[in-house]
């Protein structure tokens, strides 16, 4: 099971490269591994792992034609993070860390 363990949102910049696509509103939810498995018999496997981080984009728009392609967040706090637009409702999936 995930949990959230951090929630970002402000201002930031779209980039397909070095092209810049849009300014946005974005928010970028960090979810991590609950720690563990509980089984039907009572037995626990524990588990490590961070997870997904998942971005929401708005407007929608501003992405939707970029579905499955590798953008770049700019972030207002000076940092990057790589995603994928998985929905044209301006939902994206994170990968690597923010740099």
């Amino acid at each position: 099971m995930l949990r959230l363990t951090k929630d970002e949102s402000g201002l930031g910049r779209v980039f397909e490269g070095q092209e810049f696509i849009a300014d946005i509103r974005y928010r970028v939810l960090t979810y991590a591994n609950s720690g563990k498995i509980d089984f039907l018999d009572g037995s626990v496997l524990p588990t490590s792992g961070t997870g997904s981080v998942r971005i929401r984009i708005s407007p929608r728009s501003s992405v939707s034609a970029y579905l499955g392609r590798r953008l770049t967040l700019h972030m207002n706090d000076g940092m990057k993070r790589d995603f994928y637009p998985s929905s044209p409702d301006g939902d994206g999936e994170a990968f690597g860390e923010p740099y």
